[in-house]
């Protein structure tokens, strides 16, 4: 139980900061659209590979391999269902939004 507040407490405890240096005006919203883009374009799949390369071969197969799939499967079923029942064009959109 403490190893898991001791990786959850830190992370909500920097969502509570940057809410509160929202709130009180301490970084306007244009910078925190920019954080926003950083942190998803940039920090977390460095995060994410750096995980990667680091665990251990036969866990990174079990979990990682599965987790893989499954999501894989669930983005190509949200895809085709919103083809056929939307009826959306997905060649025309943008596929990356980095502004």
């Amino acid at each position: 139980m403490t190893m898991l507040l001791n990786v959850i407490l830190p992370v909500f405890a920097i969502i509570l900061a940057g809410r509160v240096a929202v709130v009180r005006h301490w970084i306007d919203h244009a910078a925190v659209r920019g954080m926003s883009d950083l942190v998803f374009y940039g920090a977390m799949p460095c995060l994410l590979f750096n995980s990667l390369v680091r665990a251990e071969t036969l866990r990174l197969v079990d979990s990682t391999l599965v987790f893989f799939a499954v999501t894989l499967l669930a983005y190509a079923a949200g895809m085709g269902l919103a083809w056929l029942l939307l009826g959306a064009r997905f060649c025309s959109c943008r596929l990356t939004r980095l502004s």
